[in-house]
């Protein structure tokens, strides 16, 4: 927890392509209570079983592609993982978490929110990770959207929102 400055290097064919410094504020996460990190976002994400918990782009196992932009095709998709610590679990240890989306047009909402559960994995101890897609494919037309995310947990007040503006290109 507290305030980090992050160096980021970018490089292609053995030379430096970009650098970046940047200035991250880490909340401490509470020490009762379910707590829900912050929605993580990217276009694609694979298995990569070898992966260290806190290696670059890897998630619980998956190896994720950025989101860099709102620039995408309808033939991308949309993934998003999170950690979910302390959840509340039923008789058989499920969690009940779920996602809430919403898709806007021109600042308009394309019909009603979709409401949708969340499958979860225990990674350790009481910290889970869950995730999901949504495939872009079935967006009408081209032009400027917005997906709006909520993560619930069921029979608490617990939940996290993120609003994804989308530019699709083609």
């Amino acid at each position: 927890p507290g305030t980090h400055k992050v160096a980021i290097a970018g490089g292609a064919a053995g030379a430096v392509q970009l650098t970046e410094t940047l200035e991250v504020e880490v909340a401490r996460a509470p020490t009762e209570g379910t707590w829900l990190s912050p929605l993580t976002l990217a276009v694609s994400a694979e298995p990569e079983q070898d992966a260290r918990l806190g290696d670059p782009f890897n998630f619980g196992g998956w190896h994720l592609v950025p989101l860099t932009g709102p620039d995408l095709s309808r033939k991308a998709e949309v993934v998003f993982f999170g950690f979910v610590m302390r959840p509340q679990t039923d008789e058989q240890g499920a969690v009940d978490l779920k996602a809430r989306i919403q898709l806007s047009h021109g600042g308009k909402s394309l019909g009603r929110p979709v409401t949708m559960p969340l499958d979860t994995a225990l990674i350790i101890g009481d910290l889970y990770m869950y995730g999901s897609s949504i495939p872009l494919s079935a967006l009408p037309e081209a032009g400027s959207y917005e997906l709006e995310f909520e993560i619930m947990e069921g029979g608490s007040e617990t939940a996290i929102e993120r609003s994804l503006p989308l530019e699709i290109i083609d």
